[in-house]
């Protein structure tokens, strides 16, 4: 903690303070193989390889229409409406993986290339300081992992329990899987959003028994008020446009496609993100 207070390992900092005592089992937490996402793009369409089939449904997809040239703009069951706002996000999502305002870290825990499944945790992160200067876009660097993405006992919270590996590809999520992320939407505007119904799939490398690199797509659903909520939470003046604008832009925009709690009328709207990631270590908590 930086309040110039001496405390001991298991002390809890938060805001640079002393907010408590870590629960015992993070002096003997073990981390699986790590990567850090260093790519995170929307896909431009609805089509494959842009996105996935987040509703489960092969007759529908998203955003409808045709190109130009008579091409559909999806096809396939892939649901990715955010393609209307790539232009917008792919502009914002970048810098700020590139200069460090976000970290994802990917958590392969206890995995297997033969099909049984294991958990591939999501975490917030950052870079621990006993690793200074070292460049986080490249491989190898140490980070920490935010506690939000763990319980009291050390489980984490945020990811997916249903992991597969077949050879060096990854299937993982699907309906009823939840992840939070801290998403990039205008400006340096940075709203904390969860995905429902949350699906990978990507392909990995794997070096000397260690998973070092993963290039897929995850996707899922925004649901569109949870949005709207985190807008309002943003002060005015931090924003790149009024408030009143940019909602009213994504309502323009982004009208719901997918039915996540089943009650027959679609609430939320389908993301797909083309993800790579490198080699990372996790190293602690923060």
């Amino acid at each position: 903690c930086d309040d110039g207070l001496v405390y001991t390992l298991n002390d809890m900092c938060q805001d640079g303070v002393c907010a408590g005592e870590l629960a015992p089992c993070f002096d003997t937490i073990q981390f699986g193989d790590a990567l850090r996402i260093q790519s995170m793009l929307v896909g431009d369409d609805g089509n494959p390889g842009q996105g996935l089939d987040v509703d489960g449904d092969p007759d529908t997809c998203q955003p409808s229409g045709t190109y130009s040239d008579g091409s559909p703009i999806c096809s396939e069951g892939i649901d990715n409406k955010f393609a209307l706002v790539d232009i917008i996000m792919n502009k914002e999502i970048p810098g700020q993986i590139d200069d460090g305002s976000i970290h994802f870290l990917l958590e392969f825990q206890d995995w297997t290339n033969d099909g049984t499944p294991f958990e591939l945790s999501l975490l917030d992160g950052k870079p621990d300081p006993a690793d200074p200067g070292c460049d986080f876009n490249q491989p190898g660097c140490q980070f920490l992992a935010a506690l939000s993405g763990f319980d009291g006992e050390c489980n984490r919270v945020m990811g997916f329990d249903n992991a597969t590996m077949n050879g060096y590809h990854v299937s993982a999520g699907g309906p009823g899987h939840i992840i939070a992320i801290s998403m990039p939407l205008l400006g340096d505007l940075i709203v904390q959003l969860t995905i429902y119904h949350a699906r990978l799939e990507a392909d990995v490398t794997v070096t000397d028994n260690t998973v070092t690199a993963l290039t897929g797509i995850l996707a899922g659903a925004l649901n569109r008020d949870e949005i709207m909520a985190a807008i309002d939470l943003v002060p005015e003046e931090s924003l790149p446009m009024s408030k009143d604008q940019i909602i009213g832009l994504l309502n323009l925009l982004l009208t719901p496609d997918i039915d996540v709690d089943g009650d027959g009328t679609a609430e939320s709207i389908s993301l797909g993100l083309l993800i790579e990631a490198d080699a990372a270590t996790i190293t602690g908590v923060y």
